[in-house]
């Protein structure tokens, strides 16, 4: 017998209401409503976003020229159920191979739209927020823990700033104020062009980059000297700066705490490092620095060791640890209406850990693609938080 969503008595309770949504979720996580709702889509819905976009997704991680509903119908009911009921990205479906899952075993992993929901519960002052988004006022905040000269253009008016700069540092990053995930990140050599010319492509070029408007109009490019990797961490991938990022927590009792941690590395020649424009990652034990798992890139391919350079991953103890644990403990209280903060930061060869920049919004549900397991409890638990009975 066919089963109609609209005959099933639970759809008639009215919300809100504590017992009602109880039953309402419940009755979500079963794999009849998954069915009708997938269904529901399809029939109604073919040429919509959701079922679209579930099939833009198969063709991509199946690596298929074509790909139709017809043929892929099952997996797209999955794909939209998982999706709009659970929360996970379509490309979390496939790199944390959730299609092997219970119902109940993909609930242990966190999905990264509910990442969203700690955002906002975790911070308590809108101006620590744009002190971090805008990364020339976190420099200024940090310049001691940051260890490199840098300085911010937005107009002609930095043009003698901008000359001393270029006089002291003949290669240099320019990395636009409100950049997230290596875009508009490059190098620039002073010596292919003088430094009023440099400074006029860059500000013609400036609106093209990621920015923060909501503060500032003006578009605003950082110039950053370049960091020399440390050589166990250059050997990685000698092109890019192979960082770490390891997030912070301030409890509710005020107390500073680490949560946990992965590394990046560049591929195939890449001055940037971040996994989503083909970099890879590997976890590191928040604890001790050592890093417990292959690496995986966006496709959630493994590697044992790097393909460039042959580096192992697993095993290896990144040097310094302790320094950088002390160092991100004492700058986490410098902003204390954002309790949680991935750092980005690098050991170079010459000044130990240095600082790149913090983010308010890190992805850190992302050690699940390398660590095929679900880390949801885990990082509930060391934020004080669980997203699902909260709702309730």
């Amino acid at each position: 017998m066919s089963y109609s969503i609209m005959n099933d008595p639970t759809i008639l309770l009215h919300e809100p209401g504590a017992e009602q949504r109880k039953v309402l979720d419940k009755y979500r996580l079963t794999e009849v409503f998954r069915d009708a709702y997938g269904n529901h889509l399809l029939n109604n819905f073919p040429q919509g976003q959701a079922v679209q976009s579930a099939i833009k997704a198969i063709k991509k991680f199946k690596r298929l020229d074509k790909a139709n509903i017809a043929e892929w119908k099952d997996l797209i009911i999955d794909l939209v159920y998982t999706k709009f009921v659970l929360n996970f990205l379509y490309r979390e479906y496939f790199l944390y191979e959730l299609a092997d899952k219970s119902i109940a075993e993909r609930l242990e992993f966190m999905a990264s739209q509910n990442c969203s929901i700690y955002w906002k519960a975790h911070i308590k002052n809108k101006e620590d927020v744009h002190k971090l988004d805008d990364k020339y006022l976190t420099y200024q905040l940090l310049e001691a823990y940051y260890k490199r000269d840098m300085c911010c253009i937005w107009s002609m008016e930095q043009r003698d700033e901008f000359i001393d700069f270029c006089r002291k540092h003949t290669q240099f990053l320019v990395k636009p104020v409100g950049s997230f995930a290596g875009k508009g990140v490059k190098i620039i050599n002073c010596e292919d062009k003088k430094p009023e010319e440099l400074l006029s492509d860059l500000l013609e070029n400036a609106g093209s980059y990621p920015q923060i408007k909501k503060y500032d109009d003006s578009p605003k490019i950082l110039c950053e000297e370049l960091i020399v990797c440390e050589d166990s961490i250059r050997a990685i991938h000698p092109s890019s700066v192979n960082s770490v990022r390891i997030y912070t927590y301030i409890k509710t009792n005020g107390e500073p705490t680490l949560v946990m941690s992965f590394i990046k590395a560049g591929q195939h020649g890449a001055i940037i490092d971040n996994v989503g424009p083909g970099g890879m990652l590997a976890a590191v034990d928040a604890e001790t620095g050592i890093i417990y798992t292959d690496a995986a890139d966006e496709m959630g391919n493994m590697f044992s060791a790097h393909p460039d350079t042959g580096f192992v991953f697993k095993g290896f103890q990144i040097p310094r640890w302790d320094e950088l644990k002390k160092m991100v403990l004492e700058i986490a209280p410098i902003f204390p209406g954002v309790r949680m903060i991935g750092w980005d930061v690098a050991l170079s060869k010459d000044r130990g850990w240095q600082v790149i920049e913090g983010n308010v919004r890190g992805d850190y549900s992302v050690n699940q693609i390398v660590t095929r397991t679900g880390l949801r409890k885990q990082i509930e638990a060391a934020f004080e938080w669980d997203t699902y009975t909260a709702k309730t």
